[in-house]
Formats: C-alpha cells, sequence, structure tokens
C-alpha cells in the first residue's frame, strides 16, 4: 500500500473509534437498585384523547428503572436515584 492511501484509511478508522467510544461511554445502565433521572430535553408528542389536539409534554423529564438509555451531552443531565 502506498503512503498516500494509509494515511486517510488510518484516519477514518481513528475516526470511527473516537465516535465508538463517544457514544458507548454516553449510554448508562440502571443497575437493579437505581433509578435514573434524564431532565432537560423537551418532552414526546401527547395526543389529546378528548379533542384530539396534538401538543408537546414540557416536562421535559424521563425516569429509567432497571434499564438503559442515551444521555445527550449538552443538552441532558443523569441523576441517579438510589431505590
Amino acid at each position: 500500500m502506498s503512503s498516500s492511501v494509509l494515511v486517510p484509511v488510518a484516519g477514518f478508522v481513528v475516526l470511527l473509534v473516537l465516535l465508538l467510544l463517544l457514544v458507548t461511554s454516553r449510554y448508562k445502565v440502571a443497575g437493579p437498585n437505581q433509578a435514573f433521572i434524564v431532565t432537560g430535553r423537551k418532552g414526546k408528542a401527547v395526543l389529546n384523547p378528548e379533542t384530539g389536539a396534538l401538543t408537546t409534554d414540557l416536562s421535559g423529564q424521563k425516569v429509567i428503572l432497571g434499564g438503559g438509555t442515551f444521555v445527550i451531552p449538552f443538552v441532558q443531565k443523569l441523576a441517579t436515584m438510589d431505590l
């Protein structure tokens, strides 16, 4: 392989490894005796069954019990609560 091909391939591999490390470091799994509270992002769309109006839940909170979640850096904050 020539050096002109080796440098971009090596750069792509390093970029791919760094991206994989970023994703895996932001995925958090709650233990069996923990609850994760994720805050900082607008809620999901909610359909009112009476009027049929679509609104956004503005609570911005999500509670995870015994599962995993991806926490978006600089947008969401993760708090841990022991059960």
